[in-house]
């Protein structure tokens, strides 16, 4: 009796591992492009986050300063070369508020020190003090004070 021998093919042909390599590395070049891509959108958010954890605080720290002084009388100072600031009047003194070197300062006292906050331009009408905050290149966010008693 003749017995049939069969012949069983013994690992990959170097074709095939070669393609299986070419397909791991196009598929790793893929996630590590997504896991850039969402490293970069998580820092942009975390900035944001970050800054408008200032601009909250910078409000609430406006808003502390003229109940503070619990007056209506408040004014743009208009100064060439003047660091951009406010004036409060009341009965017994003036109050100067101004902004410069990334800190809130009144009558020359640092109020508090913002990290996020470029340039903070003050304006006010009536009751109203319009507070311009600027970040990074082109972003603006504006905070709109009522001191009406």
């Amino acid at each position: 009796m003749m017995t049939r021998r069969v012949h069983f093919k013994k690992g990959f042909t170097l074709i095939e591992l070669t393609v299986a390599m070419a397909v791991s590395a196009i598929a790793m070049s893929m996630l590590v492009f997504c896991i850039i891509s969402i490293n970069s959108f998580l820092q942009i958010k975390q900035q944001q986050l970050t800054y408008l954890e200032d601009v909250t605080s910078f409000k609430t720290t406006i808003q502390t300063v003229l109940e503070n002084y619990q007056t209506n009388n408040f004014s743009v100072v208009e100064q060439a070369n003047s660091l951009p600031s406010f004036s409060l009047e009341s009965e017994s003194q003036n109050y100067l508020i101004n902004f410069s070197d990334n800190a809130l300062y009144n009558n020359g006292q640092l109020v508090k020190r913002f990290e996020n906050i470029d340039t903070v331009n003050f304006t006010t009408k009536d009751n109203l003090i319009k507070c311009n905050l600027e970040y990074g290149e082109n972003y603006i966010y504006t905070i709109i004070l009522d001191k009406r008693v």
